[in-house]
């Protein structure tokens, strides 16, 4: 079985992005902006220590509004950054908007957020099944799978990788932490290069999955 390393995934995304820094940093701030304004102009329920739980109709009409505009900023910076992964000069701003998976993509998001509020008092189990469909996003926008077809394989394509997959996302945590204390300025390189080290991560996974296939028949 083939394998990654930490240093590998986060030195290719530090590699890609210095070939075009100033179009991810156009990027990441792009994406900041945008979801800023939509917490701004739809805010949803939420919780006051004055007021206690804010649930009426204009906060639960903001929820889903928010929602469904964050599926489309998702499926954009997925799209984005797996076609920089593959050919970083030939990424451009319009791949942020990747529209065509979006009935796939929300019924997926629904899906792992019921995942993850069933285990949300399991640390373990939840860590476990986490790692186990952190590539269905993927899957649907790269492969246009259905939510259903898209978790199945993300399980099978992870199996025997979750503890490399879990030491690789403490890392791209941490290199967000390192950008955060660089006087905030360093999110601006620390972002897209941990989506693109994950973009990475999930090519790699994904080509040894396929490799593997005609073995296991």
């Amino acid at each position: 079985m083939n394998t990654f390393s930490v240093r590998g995934m986060v030195r290719f995304g530090w590699d890609t992005f210095k070939k075009r820094p100033w179009f991810f940093i156009g990027v990441t701030l792009l994406i900041t902006v945008i979801n800023s304004l939509v917490s701004r102009a739809f805010p949803g329920v939420t919780w006051t220590q004055q007021t206690g739980m804010l649930m009426s109709a204009p906060y639960i009409f903001g929820t889903v509004i928010n929602f469904i505009l964050q599926v489309f900023v998702g499926m954009g910076t997925i799209a984005l950054y797996l076609k920089a992964h593959d050919d970083v000069v030939s990424a451009q701003w319009k791949d942020l908007w990747h529209p065509q998976a979006f009935g796939r993509y929300f019924i997926l998001s629904l899906l792992l957020i019921l995942v993850s509020f069933s285990f949300v008092l399991l640390i373990v189990p939840g860590i476990i099944f986490t790692l186990m469909f952190q590539f269905a996003p993927y899957l649907v926008i790269d492969k246009g799978m259905g939510p259903i077809e898209a978790m199945k394989e993300s399980a099978r394509m992870t199996k025997g990788h979750k503890w490399q997959m879990f030491t690789c996302d403490l890392a791209f945590v941490g290199v967000v932490i390192v950008g955060a204390l660089c006087i905030i300025v360093g999110l601006l390189a620390a972002i897209p290069v941990t989506y693109l080290a994950i973009a990475h991560m999930y090519r790699t996974i994904s080509s040894q999955a396929v490799a593997e296939v005609p073995a296991q028949a």
